[in-house]
């Protein structure tokens, strides 16, 4: 298959009909002094296709309003989270793998209570 790995299902997501790649906004999220490690998902929107949900593990404070200017600077306005959520332990378990079924549920249901 051209651009995924055969047999697995592209993470890429529609934002605004323009497709956004999860893991280049975690690495830029990444260069953040504050975040030590990340992972991004797309959260169903009727408006947009998805939103982008920032989940982060933090070595300090950073506010959204801070994140959201420093991602700006680096990337395209529909590729910066419209939410970010932060805990103090690891986002990546031992085999480097962030369970994003697990991370995006409860991010699934918190967005559509904020939209209704």
């Amino acid at each position: 298959m051209f651009g995924s790995e055969a047999g697995r299902r592209t993470r890429d997501r529609k934002v605004g009909g323009a497709n956004v790649c999860p893991a280049e906004v975690a690495g830029v999220l990444e260069e953040q002094p504050l975040i030590l490690s990340s992972s991004v998902v797309g959260i169903p929107d009727e408006e947009c296709g998805n939103v982008l949900h920032a989940f982060m593990q933090t070595s300090g404070e950073v506010s959204d309003e801070k994140l959201a200017v420093f991602l700006c600077e680096r990337l395209l306005p529909y590729k910066v989270p419209r939410s970010f959520e932060r805990s103090d332990t690891p986002i990546w378990d031992d085999a480097g793998k962030a369970h994003r079924t697990l991370l995006r549920q409860p991010a699934i249901e918190s967005w559509s209570s904020v939209r209704v």
